[in-house]
C-alpha cells in the first residue's frame, strides 16, 4: 500500500473535526498536527496527528481521515506573541 500526501491543508489553519474546533500546524506534506485552542496557547500538547491522510490520536487511528476536517476559513494566530518582549 503506497502512503499518500495529506490533502491540502492550510497552516495556522483551523478546522473543525466532528464537533471541535482545532489550529492545524504544518510540518510537511505528509504530516501536520492538531491542536485545542487551550493546548495551542500552551504550546502543546498536541490533540491529534495528521500523516499520510489519516488522523491520530495518542498513536491511535481515530478512523477520520483528512477528508473530514472542514476549513472554518479562519487563520490562528501563533502563540509565539505570549513570549514576545515589549
Amino acid at each position: 500500500m503506497a502512503l499518500r500526501s495529506n490533502k491540502p491543508l492550510r497552516n495556522l489553519g483551523v478546522y473543525t473535526l466532528r464537533d471541535k474546533t482545532l489550529i492545524l500546524s504544518k510540518r510537511s506534506e505528509e504530516l501536520s498536527f492538531l491542536f485545542s485552542a487551550h493546548n495551542w496557547n500552551l504550546h502543546g500538547p498536541v490533540d491529534y496527528r495528521v500523516s499520510h491522510g489519516k488522523i491520530f490520536r495518542r498513536g491511535q487511528s481515530t478512523g477520520c481521515t483528512d477528508e473530514d476536517l472542514v476549513d472554518t476559513g479562519i487563520t490562528a494566530k501563533s502563540p509565539d506573541y505570549l513570549f514576545s518582549v515589549a
